[in-house]
């Protein structure tokens, strides 16, 4: 996984998408695990319930423009292969780690600007503060780090 997650963030950062074969894989794998279990009777079908909110969710800040439509494919797959406890506890670091790399990066941005965003609070200009925020910022190289610090409490290195 870390192999295939250092590849997406790269592309990701290189060319700002995240292909759809990456999602792809991730379903025919969960196809694989889901199939084995089913012949085993162990198959658990709460195992959905997350992935399924994720991508709903994820669709709906794809419409108003907050997250990638790749991204939201991506985790959502990714999260299919995962048992329950790891979606929840890999969801919970992805989640502390936006938070900080994301509130971070609008700390810098709200110092470097102040004297813009101040002059356009003054008239208003919603867009304009907007644009001081920059771009979107690759989404993967996130996951992959969630990904390491989940497996790195997984294997008690933390």
């Amino acid at each position: 996984m870390i192999i295939e997650l250092l590849i997406v963030s790269y592309v990701d950062l290189k060319v700002r998408k995240v292909a759809n074969i990456w999602s792809v894989f991730h379903i025919l794998i969960f196809g694989l695990i889901t199939s084995y279990n089913a012949m085993n009777g162990i198959f658990d079908w709460k195992a959905l319930v997350i992935p399924v909110c994720f991508v709903t969710v994820g669709f709906i800040l794809f419409v108003f423009n907050v997250a990638g439509a790749g991204d939201v494919k991506f985790i959502s797959s990714f999260l299919l292969i995962l048992s329950e406890r790891q979606q929840i506890e890999f969801l919970y670091y992805l989640t502390w780690i936006t938070v900080i790399v994301g509130g971070t990066l609008a700390i810098k941005n709200i110092i470097l600007n102040r004297e813009k965003i101040l002059v356009y609070l003054g008239i208003k200009e919603k867009k304009i503060i907007a644009g001081v925020f920059g771009k979107k910022f690759p989404y993967t190289p996130l996951v992959l780090l969630a990904w390491i610090v989940f497996g790195c409490k997984e294997l008690n290195l933390i």
